[in-house]
């Protein structure tokens, strides 16, 4: 069986079929897998990792001084 990643225009596979174990588990969907590849979603993970540790960091500058 094989599924397309929802992030068709940043996914490496480019919207090309995948097979299922490029998709970690999500039981509240239809099929029991999520939406976006593991690729995709780990690079979505450090982009918003990034940015909380950036904000972080910004407050506790203004906290310290």
């Amino acid at each position: 069986m094989k599924k397309v990643c929802c992030n068709k225009k940043d996914c490496s596979f480019n919207g090309k079929p995948q097979p299922i174990e490029n998709f970690y588990r999500q039981r509240n969907t239809a099929d029991g897998l999520s939406t976006e590849c593991v690729a995709c979603k780990k690079v979505r993970q450090k982009k918003w990792n990034d940015n909380k540790n950036k904000n972080y960091n910004d407050f506790f500058k203004l906290l310290v001084g």
